[in-house]
């Protein structure tokens, strides 16, 4: 089974656990760069949506993986040398190496990569002592060690290419009921009768249909320098600090899914993030607010 077809199927009535979509702790739910294709001797710059719900500060550290022997996000990691620096702030900035695809041969230029660690933490982080074995260890407020679920890494790849490009996808609007609904706009909504449930259709009460609208140039498609044809599919995502969605991701293109909000929810204001990527490296985001009553 496919990615996108793996993805469509994961609804919130398929377990009882909570489902990925619902952002309880401090996560990471994207990182977008500005060229997810970039040529030897390009600078590329990378931004994250690192969230905590609980509205704690969050700081995102940075350091740069570069061509590591195994292309795994956790060969990232492991391949960042014991003490080495780490960037803080909420961008990060690389250049390819202009050297990047010297003696490389056509077959695998497809493969080579350099990229981002990111690391989202409450307190100050360091390349030395982590848990597990890892590279990185971050602290809390105080400096104590956090154990590796209680922060977050995550590594975002930018592809070296000596013509292809990639634009990130866009978000155009997001919709209500089919209605526009502007990022300005707080919407106002009932809760279902269950505070516990995980089952979209076992929560009874108000429910409201939701879709990410990307523009049309959104999905490209072409022949890459390589002589392949490419067509890309687009993935739309969603997620909230409370409530179910009755589809977690959906087809970027037939991204409909409905939204109900639990009892648990009542008088408090939740966030809502979409996010929409495509197959070779590029996401966009946003956010929207609702109030439960």
């Amino acid at each position: 089974m496919g990615v996108l077809a793996a993805a469509t199927l994961a609804t919130a009535c398929a377990s009882d656990f909570d489902p990925a979509s619902r952002v309880q702790g401090l996560r990471i739910l994207a990182t977008r760069v500005d060229k997810p294709y970039a040529a030897p001797g390009e600078t590329v710059t990378f931004e994250t949506l690192a969230v905590d719900p609980e509205g704690r500060p969050v700081s995102v550290s940075w350091a740069a993986c570069a061509r590591p022997s195994s292309p795994s996000a956790l060969g990232c990691v492991r391949a960042l040398p014991k003490g080495a620096p780490l960037t803080e702030g909420s961008s990060f900035t690389l250049t390819i190496p202009p050297t990047a695809l010297d003696g490389v041969p056509a077959i695998a230029r497809k493969s080579v990569f350099f990229g981002a660690v990111q690391v989202a933490c409450q307190g100050p982080v360091t390349t030395t002592g982590g848990p597990e074995g890892l590279p990185v260890r971050c602290g809390d407020v105080s400096g104590e060690a956090l154990p590796l679920g209680e922060y977050e890494l995550a590594v975002k790849r930018v592809y070296v290419r000596a013509t292809d490009k990639n634009q990130n996808p866009t978000i155009a609007r997001v919709t209500w009921d089919g209605a526009e609904w502007p990022e300005s706009e707080v919407k106002v909504m009932s809760a279902c009768d269950s505070a516990t449930t995980n089952r979209f259709d076992e929560c009874n009460g108000e429910s409201h249909a939701l879709a990410i609208v990307p523009t049309e140039s959104s999905s490209e498609r072409g022949v890459d320098e390589l002589g392949d044809a490419f067509e890309e599919k687009l993935l739309a995502q969603y997620y909230s600090t409370e409530g179910i969605f009755e589809y977690q991701a959906k087809d970027g293109i037939r991204s409909q899914t409905s939204f109900k909000a639990r009892k648990g929810a009542i008088g408090k204001t939740i966030t809502l993030w979409f996010v929409v990527r495509d197959d070779r490296g590029g996401v966009d985001w946003t956010a929207r607010r609702i109030t439960v009553r």
